[in-house]
């Protein structure tokens, strides 16, 4: 899904910060008890928090919905979209996953990528809803 990084839009920034480790997927039981719980119902993101502290942060990822969706970390800035950074790929409803990722302070946006035919038209769940900003701070 990360090739589909393309429609996050023309306008995309690198960040040549110090390279943290790519995120990772973890067992649900390697997951902090601090974890950032996120629950997927159809197109949109609940989150338990919208802000934590730079560093490792953990995020517990549930897919309440009747279909597959993704967790896609991007980094924001303005209206200009990053590379996605780390993500759980599509999972099918019902399923709990877990990432691990180092994140530095600035603006996050969590998206899925997934494209359907929504309303008898392509769309990437993006676009109907499923993306939610986050901040990481120092």
């Amino acid at each position: 899904m990360l090739g589909s990084a393309a429609l996050l839009g023309a306008a995309c920034f690198t960040a040549e910060a110090g390279r943290a480790p790519e995120p990772e997927e973890i067992s649900l039981s390697e997951a902090s008890e601090s974890a950032v719980q996120v629950i997927i119902p159809d197109h949109h993101f609940d989150i338990s928090t919208h802000s934590v502290k730079s560093g490792t942060i953990d995020f517990v990822v549930h897919n309440g919905a009747d279909e597959p969706h993704e967790f896609v970390i991007v980094p924001r800035d303005g209206d200009r979209y990053g590379m996605p950074f780390g993500e759980i790929e599509p999972f099918d409803g019902g399923q709990t996953r877990a990432l691990r990722a180092q994140l530095a302070p600035g603006k996050y946006e969590f998206v899925c990528l997934i494209i359907d035919v929504i309303d008898g038209e392509p769309k990437s769940h993006m676009s109907v809803g499923m993306k939610t900003s986050f901040e990481v701070t120092r």
